[in-house]
């Protein structure tokens, strides 16, 4: 019965490995694949979901065609340009650009 008992209350004593496990099933699969990326991957990876993202954001506004340019003033031209700029050049500088406020 003595030895039963021992064998318990080591089994209550917390496995480092286990609770590196039970985290490593809660991340999502993203989570999963970033972790067990290398330095220089993960860096990659974080320029292209930042490419992803210009596209989606960025481009859908700039590549609109000669009649929307027509009917935005020249400062708002200006400041696109500057975001767009800013856009091209975010997976040197890892800073999203602020959208202009007009644009919202």
């Amino acid at each position: 019965m003595n030895f039963r008992m021992e064998s318990i209350q080591e089994n209550k004593q917390p496995n480092p490995l286990a609770e590196e496990e039970k985290q490593f099933l809660k991340m999502s699969a993203e989570e999963r694949l970033v972790y067990n990326m290398t330095t220089e991957q993960k860096v990659e990876y974080g320029k292209q979901k930042l490419r992803i993202r210009r596209e989606k954001e960025c481009f859908s506004v700039v590549n609109r065609g000669e009649i929307w340019y027509d009917g935005i003033e020249n400062t708002q031209k200006t400041e696109l340009k500057n975001w767009y700029i800013a856009w091209l050049d975010v997976t040197d500088t890892m800073v999203i650009p602020e959208k202009p406020s007009w644009l919202e």
